[in-house]
């Protein structure tokens, strides 16, 4: 039993850190993100402040998911902030 059940959360962790996955949530955060600021500011401009909203990203995301997401952008936090803030709309 201990077998299926480690075997079981294994393939959920691969799942759950698919790189497929992770953009999804990542691109459905920050269209959630700039909905909820437009909501509460609606006479700012989105292009204003989507880069200094995107900062936001990694509170969204486990450790190992925020490592993932990094790799896939090389490291770079420059470029995964810019493809959080241009998934804003």
């Amino acid at each position: 039993r201990a077998a299926k059940r480690k075997s079981a959360q294994m393939a959920a962790d691969r799942e759950r850190l698919n790189i497929d996955n992770l953009l999804q949530k990542l691109r459905n955060w920050a269209e959630d993100a700039a909905r909820d600021y437009m909501a509460d500011n609606p006479d700012a401009d989105l292009q204003n402040i989507a880069y200094d909203l995107a900062d936001a990203w990694e509170y969204e995301f486990e450790a190992d998911e925020r490592e993932e997401l990094m790799w896939h952008f090389d490291g770079d936090l420059n470029d995964l902030k810019i493809y959080a803030a241009e998934s804003m709309g």
